[in-house]
């Protein structure tokens, strides 16, 4: 049996809408307090459900991204990284450009190319 994932868009582009604001809503708090372990959980978490949607969809730039940050989040969680305000700001632009595909995706234009992002990012937990 095939399944149509094209029947499944617009209910990934809510979902990943929804997952992408809680990740904003934990970052806000992370500006306030960069020791906030609840925001690192709940971004990890929405980070990983982000990543797992976007390549079951054939997402795979988004959930690249989603990897990303599911991974600096889990190290957080760990006391591996320290969180400082070089790596909000990085957080900030990558999720801006997530949610600039997202919306290039609901447009019909595919998803944006999200490698220079993801690797700038990356460069950032260094």
């Amino acid at each position: 049996m095939t399944i149509d994932l094209h029947e499944y868009k617009q209910l990934y582009l809510q979902t990943s809408q929804e997952l992408l604001d809680s990740i904003v809503i934990g970052l806000n708090d992370l500006k306030n307090d960069l020791n906030n372990s609840a925001s690192c959980t709940e971004i990890h978490r929405s980070a990983h459900s982000l990543k797992s949607q976007s390549l079951v969809m054939g997402y795979i730039q988004i959930g690249l991204a989603g990897k990303a940050l599911e991974q600096f989040f889990l190290s957080a969680k760990e006391k591996k990284i320290v969180i400082n305000t070089q790596h909000i700001s990085r957080i900030s632009t990558l999720i801006q450009e997530m949610a600039e595909s997202l919306k290039a995706i609901k447009e019909g234009h595919g998803e944006k190319d999200l490698t220079e992002h993801i690797a700038a990012f990356q460069e950032s937990e260094r």
